[in-house]
């Protein structure tokens, strides 16, 4: 919708005006009647929208969003002004008296002028004899969204027997294969397919699946394999050349069977380079690439090529039809328009795929389907897109304005990436795209959100967290290139490498670069940026904190700084003057403490420093009220404030990870974090963590608790009542704890990870873990897992990963019904073959993986 921006502006205004603020002492009847000539705006916007003059209402929108965003500044501006009067000693407030009040003056002028500016704009529409309407209820996305997916028929079978037998049979040397094809024809999905296949999955030793990225270059490319196979430290990647890495990496995979498939390669710098890092021991290794057309000569004159072709229309008609229809049958008044739309997708199966979703639901609504049917034929006599493009055009315009703002937030993030979910809503909550919904917080309005777009195959769901929730997702290429084309139009976003190219009213800007020679220095006059995203290939890169000044005097606005791909060699005290800043993520391996000024940050609500060596936060930290989720490095301490004027993280919900010092034990028992969901604790003693463990009884709204420590149990009355995710990680449980863990009566997900038992035996007894759903048992040193009667009655997801001595599986799980899912990474001889009992269970997916998989 048109007025997307204008309502996200209207909703920052609406804050700002609920607040009791000195900002509003002078300026506040401006900024009221501002906000007020906004509404009226946007609410024309709204109701002027499908009334067949989109370009003039999207003018319209841009000229009203441009004057807002102006209003917005100066309003920014004067918060930065009024908080620095405030910090003020006595005598520095009255030099600076009559300047701050002339300076407040002059800002509602400006604000009132721009009051102006937005009447005279949407005046000129209303004298033009523009007809304001009710605004339309019959948008295409507002029915209900069916959950049933659409199942499509293979596309290429053949090819997908044919690569199936040449990774697993023939020739022992070592191959180059790839998979080329135009954008959207379904490479990736088919790469997928291959690489999850259970006899892929069990011949090969090591299988890793990497996306390369468009400007990737060889050293980029071999860290990032290298990472998957042997974990490094900062210092040691920092300090490898592209030979020691192509040794390391060649040393790693030697006399092993590999499967390495990479993903949309492109010209890659020294790309022969990276080939030599594969070694060939004649023992069947292969490398998988995807690639278009014009990047098949990179793959290498000996790499067996696999092309894929688009459909022709019979062929994009009968998988649409099959898709929306398994029997095939389509209602006749369906047909038509049906037909009409699969030959504008140009045989594109990812084309085709989402507008199935679109189609699927408005099954029984022969005018919607006339509805995207004219849309497309129109589209097309005025311009030649993609059919991707205009397929998204459609949905982007049915789209609500706070989907709309989510969706194109996925341009900010570089090709390929894998985009951890709850880094998304926390980005998403910084820049005001979510509001609390009556009980529900922000945070699982934000998952709502995400549920919405991946409806709607807008977005991928790639990974899930073990409560079924979706842990990571990713966009596809072409979508992406969408949310960065309309951000830009719309200055929302700019996503580039080069900031020369940078608009400079952008309120959101991602710099994606293999270097940062000279980029810093260009940061300057851009005070506009409200978000800023820096992601850096060059792993040897440091930035040193002098260099934040570009920073902390460009970008003074600041909500959103995310650092977390850039090692930074120190804090300076300057950010303390973003003020504006929600979201500060900063990646600092060898820093181990901040300055006091990070406690003027009074607006923060992600503080994200877990990659760090800090050790301690100052006493202020206690000032950030706003704050949500404080990640910090293993051992971490929080300071123990006391006084008449101690204040608790009231909002809290994400504390990871502190140490479980008596100081931190005080604080919890003085209630100090209140409303805490998720809690991580790490210890290198064993009776502070048992200690500590005695003081949770406080947390009423804890949920998910993590034990990186050697520890004793208390009793389980100890526990929260609402915990319902628990995880052990090296902890040498004695045998007797499982009689205190089987007594919690709302667990749900169970963990025992590294030695977190210290027996050969783990013994439940009847009905132990009445409420258990998933359990996971990694690198364990048990030989025997027994179960009482109706023990773990509601298992229904059990992984069993690298668990060597383990014999058997306890014969009590064969006639439980709830067990649907069974996953055994790397069982002993035995117990594979105690598994065999369980390859008839009905309803059960079981997968073995007798090699590694990264």
């Amino acid at each position: 919708m048109a007025d997307s921006v204008v309502s996200l502006l209207l909703e920052t205004l609406n804050q700002l005006l609920d607040q009791d603020s000195d900002l509003l002492y002078e300026v506040g009847d401006a900024i009221r009647s501002f906000h007020a000539e906004l509404k009226s705006a946007s609410g024309f916007i709204r109701n002027s929208e499908g009334q067949g003059n989109a370009e003039a209402v999207k003018e319209l929108a841009k000229k009203i969003s441009g004057v807002a965003y102006r209003a917005e500044d100066v309003i920014d501006t004067l918060a930065v002004n009024v908080a620095k009067q405030r910090t003020r000693g006595e005598f520095g407030k009255f030099i600076h008296v009559f300047g701050h009040r002339k300076m407040l003056q002059d800002a509602a002028k400006r604000i009132n002028n721009f009051t102006r500016q937005v009447k005279e704009i949407y005046g000129e529409r209303v004298s033009e004899g523009n007809q304001i309407a009710d605004a339309s209820s019959d948008s295409f996305l507002a029915g209900e969204r069916s959950t049933k997916k659409e199942v499509y028929r293979p596309i290429f079978p053949k090819v997908v027997q044919t690569l199936l037998d040449e990774l697993v049979k023939g020739d022992r040397r070592r191959k180059f294969i790839s998979i080329v094809g135009e954008a959207g024809v379904g490479k990736t999905v088919l790469a997928r397919e291959i690489y999850s296949d259970v006899s892929v999955q069990g011949h090969f030793k090591y299988r890793a699946w990497l996306h390369a990225s468009q400007h990737c270059k060889a050293r980029e490319l071999l860290q990032e394999i290298l990472e998957l196979f042997r974990p490094m430290s900062t210092g040691e990647r920092q300090g490898m050349t592209e030979a020691q890495l192509q040794k390391k990496l060649s040393e790693c995979l030697k006399k092993n069977q590999y499967l390495i498939v990479v993903d949309d390669l492109r010209k890659i710098e020294g790309w022969d380079m990276v080939k030599q890092a594969f070694p060939d021991d004649s023992n069947g290794s292969r490398i998988l690439l995807t690639c278009r057309p014009e990047y098949r000569d990179s793959t290498g004159s000996q790499t067996i090529s696999h092309f894929l072709s688009p459909l022709d229309d019979a062929g994009s008609w009968d998988f649409l039809l099959y898709g929306l229809f398994p029997s095939g049958i389509c209602a006749p008044k369906l047909e038509a328009p049906g037909k009409q739309m699969a030959e504008k997708c140009k045989g594109s199966p990812l084309s085709l795929s989402f507008l199935g979703r679109l189609l699927a639901m408005q099954l029984q609504h022969v005018e919607a389907w006339y509805k995207l049917a004219n849309y497309l034929n129109t589209s097309c006599i005025q311009g030649s897109l993609h059919s991707i493009d205009l397929l998204l055009s459609f949905v982007h315009e049915n789209l609500p304005n706070h989907l709309i703002l989510c969706f194109l937030y996925f341009g900010m993030f570089p090709e390929g990436a894998e985009i951890p979910v709850k880094q998304l809503i926390q980005f998403w909550i910084a820049e005001g795209f979510i509001r609390k919904k009556g009980s529900k917080k922000e945070e699982d309005v934000g998952e709502q959100y995400l549920d919405e777009l991946i409806s709607l195959n807008l977005i991928i769901p790639i990974s899930r967290r073990t409560d079924g929730g979706v842990k990571t997702c990713s966009i596809h290429d072409l979508f992406r290139k969408f949310c960065i084309f309309k951000g830009r139009e719309m200055n929302y976003l700019e996503t580039t490498e080069s900031l020369s190219d940078a608009h400079e009213n952008t309120r959101r800007l991602s710099i994606q670069v293999s270097s940062m020679k000279g980029i810093l220095s260009k940061l300057r006059h851009r005070s506009g940026v409200r978000s800023f995203h820096f992601s850096v290939q060059d792993t040897q890169i440091v930035l040193p904190a002098f260099r934040w000044n570009a920073l902390y005097k460009g970008f003074k606005l600041l909500r959103v700084l995310n650092l977390g791909t850039v090692d930074v060699s120190g804090v300076p005290k300057e950010v303390g003057r973003l003020i504006h800043m929600r979201y500060l993520r900063i990646r600092a391996p060898g820093v181990r403490h901040i300055p006091s000024t990070i406690c003027n940050l009074l607006n923060l609500q992600t503080f994200d420093m877990r990659e760090s060596s800090l050790s301690y936060l100052p006493d202020g930290i206690w000032r950030l009220q706003q704050l949500r989720h404080l990640y910090l490095f293993l051992l971490s301490s929080l300071p123990d404030h006391r006084g008449a004027d101690e204040k608790s993280f009231v909002n809290l919900q994400t504390l990871s990870c502190i140490r479980p010092h008596k100081g931190m034990k005080r604080l919890m028992v003085k209630s100090k974090f209140p409303n805490v969901r998720k809690l991580k604790i790490a210890s290198q003693k064993k009776e502070e963590t048992t200690d500590f463990l005695e003081s949770l009884d406080h947390l009423y709204h804890l949920h998910s608790l993590k034990i990186v420590s050697a520890s004793k149990l208390p009793d389980p009355d100890a526990f929260p009542l609402k915990l319902t995710k628990l995880t052990f990680q090296g902890a040498s449980l004695e045998e007797s704890c499982m009689k205190t863990l089987e007594k919690l009566p709302n667990l749900r997900v169970l963990k025992l990870l590294q030695d977190s038992v210290s027996g050969e035996k783990i013994d439940i007894s009847a009905g132990g873990f009445p409420q258990l759903l998933v359990l996971k048992m990694v690198e364990l040193k048990i030989t025997e897992w027994a179960l009482g009667i109706n023990a773990m009655g509601n298992l229904g997801h059990l992984v069993i990963h690298k668990c060597d001595l383990l014999k058997t599986m306890p014969g009590s799980l064969l006639s439980l019904d709830t067990l649907q899912v069974l996953e055994v990474i790397l069982p002993s001889a035995n117990l594979r073959e105690s598994l065999q009992q369980f390859e008839n269970k009905d309803g059960l997916k079981m997968r073995i993986t007798p090699q590694a998989m990264f």
